[in-house]
């Protein structure tokens, strides 16, 4: 029974939280208790207000789900948890969601109930508008770092949003391409939507987007302000960047493993190992200050 609970509200997904941190990384404060703490209450109560939403979306997609070959085996299309108490799960974690956010502040409670009121509506109807669907997810991403921002009070540089937004596009449109892949010729029963995509159109956007996640990121790393604060050797972590897209690439066309990027990150060692490998590079880089 608590088992179901638990695959309901996918915990395993708040790793997508994370992005919460980034403005602590970059702005050289993950060592300062207090605004640590701060940004791990934040960080909980974000993954209380995604896991809302993933129930409430769940709900709205409960007869597509039951087309999937690997979704309809979540909690609500195999039966094993009502809509009713899935409507009150949902409810339950958005107002402990909102309590945590109030002890944060009140700029961070807005980022929140924005992020809920963006997914309510991608749930409801902008799931079933092409390239729109996408965007909304990397919006998803773009907020996270918007919500550590605010709750820290650190100043986020507007080269790493435009960075996480195209990352975000990025894992959007693979994402879309798998389930394509993934669904066969049933893939129009799950989601209506990707009947406006095909794999060559996905391949054209992904293109698109992973080369302007690389440029934004390599025009983050040589920004004035960039190099004034941490010195001039962030750029030097491109490589890494650009491993971990590529082998992400690598799952998603010659492996063809999961349309879930989460799913990806957590069991592809290569892929983990090169994310955290980045993360301890830059943090020496910035911490330590390297010319």
């Amino acid at each position: 029974m608590i088992r179901n609970y638990v695959r309901l509200i996918r915990p395993k997904h708040w790793v997508k939280n994370l992005f919460l941190f980034l403005p602590l990384l970059f702005g050289l404060q993950m060592l300062a208790p207090k605004s640590l703490l701060t940004a791990s209450i934040a960080f909980v109560s974000f993954c209380f207000a995604a896991s809302s939403m993933y129930v409430f979306n769940d709900i709205m997609d409960l007869q597509g789900d039951k087309f999937h070959p690997i979704k309809k085996h979540r909690p609500l299309p195999s039966g094993q948890i009502n809509v009713t108490t899935a409507y009150l799960t949902s409810i339950i974690l958005m107002l402990v969601s909102l309590f945590l956010g109030f002890l944060v502040n009140l700029g961070f409670v807005l980022v929140v109930v924005t992020y809920m009121g963006i997914n309510i509506l991608y749930s409801v109807y902008l799931k079933d508008i092409v390239i729109i669907d996408v965007f909304i997810i990397a919006l998803g991403f773009v907020l996270r770092i918007v919500a550590g921002s605010v709750a820290t009070q650190v100043y986020m540089s507007r080269w790493i949003l435009l960075c996480g937004f195209t990352l975000s596009l990025f894992l959007g449109f693979t994402k879309r391409r798998a389930e394509i892949i993934e669904l066969g010729e049933n893939f129009t029963s799950h989601r209506a939507v990707l009947s406006h995509y095909n794999p060559y159109f996905l391949d054209t956007m992904i293109n698109i987007v992973n080369s302007l996640t690389v440029i934004t990121y390599l025009f983050y790393t040589i920004d004035s302000a960039t190099t004034a604060k941490f010195g001039n050797k962030l750029f030097l972590s491109l490589p890494i960047v650009l491993y971990g897209i590529f082998r992400y690439q690598y799952l998603i066309y010659h492996k063809k493993e999961s349309s879930s990027p989460t799913e990806n990150f957590l069991t592809d060692i290569p892929l983990l190992s090169a994310v955290i490998i980045w993360a301890v590079f830059c943090g020496i880089i910035i911490f330590f200050k390297i010319r």
